[in-house]
């Protein structure tokens, strides 16, 4: 953290603590970090009616507050809410401070659980630990955090185990029933990214069913996967089209060979593959990005 973020941080209270500062600000158990171009704040809470939550989110986004607070993003998860502000020299912290005075009376209107409350069990909690868990701080009942961990280190036995060679051919098999899935939208003559997005899912799906290993090569496969299935998906439609022409199954091959010859098929044929590979892209990269992720342990520290 940023020696102003810092002197900002304890003078709200908060300790500091592995690159971070944390504790109750009010009422509410939080995280202050920072990184490169932004600054966050953490809350670690619950929503007993999870109505409540997306009446929060929808009041959130219909409201200015993306430019009036600076925020880049703001996200809501079970056990928390990450907001994100741009990084700014002025008065930044001063419009952190007044989105602090706004949003966290909201809190409370909308039946958020405190600093009182664990976020794991949802029960009332005097005393406890603070556990900094993959860089934010939870305020949690001391046996609840012993779940918490013997969880995480459950999970973390598991990252590395399996193998590529699986998740390989797992992630075709999903990918090429995606593709017979984009190869019969195709022949309706419809294209939409949300195909990618189902070839990328089955893909992924196909991964993890026949283990494969979780890490940074899971995206790459999972990227060459998504081509293969709108490849695949294409040869496909036009198979079926050829088929209803009276072509035999055995003959296409032969026919395919003679058809890639001619120059305005294969710049046809080229067009449709690109303009997938496109829609693709569009589907399904959050979901090829975001797998790359899975193979980085959690890191948990004893904060008090």
């Amino acid at each position: 953290m940023d020696k102003n973020f810092k002197e900002f941080a304890v003078s709200k209270g908060l300790k500091l603590a592995s690159g971070i500062a944390y504790g109750n600000l009010h009422g509410y158990a939080v995280t202050l970090s920072d990184g490169d171009g932004f600054k966050q704040i953490t809350i670690t809470t619950r929503f007993t009616e999870p109505a409540k939550q997306r009446e929060l989110e929808t009041y959130l986004r219909q409201n200015n507050v993306f430019q009036e607070y600076s925020l880049r993003d703001f996200s809501f998860f079970p056990e928390r809410i990450s907001i994100v502000f741009f990084y700014s020299s002025i008065n930044q912290l001063q419009t952190i401070d007044n989105f602090i005075h706004w949003f966290f009376p909201l809190l409370e209107q909308y039946s958020a659980s405190d600093a009182n409350i664990c976020p794991v069990c949802g029960r009332s909690l005097t005393g406890g630990c603070w556990k900094l868990i993959n860089g934010t701080a939870y305020h949690l009942h001391v046996e609840c955090s012993e779940t918490v961990c013997q969880n995480i280190e459950a999970n973390n036995a598991d990252i590395g185990t399996g193998t590529y060679l699986g998740g390989f051919l797992g992630a075709i098999i999903g990918a090429t029933l995606g593709g017979i899935l984009w190869g019969l939208v195709l022949l309706i003559g419809y294209v939409a990214s949300i195909i990618g997005f189902v070839i990328g899912w089955l893909a992924e799906r196909g991964y993890t069913l026949l283990h494969g290993k979780n890490g940074i090569v899971k995206s790459i496969i999972l990227a060459f996967a998504v081509i293969f299935g709108v490849l695949f998906g294409t040869i496909f439609s036009q198979s079926i089209t050829l088929m209803k022409e009276g072509i035999a199954i055995g003959d296409l091959p032969e026919i395919f060979s003679l058809l890639f010859q001619d120059s305005k098929y294969l710049a046809a044929s080229m067009r449709d593959i690109i303009l997938g590979l496109i829609f693709a892209a569009l589907g399904a990269f959050s979901l090829i990005k975001g797998a790359g992720k899975g193979g980085s342990k959690t890191k948990v520290i004893d904060l008090e």
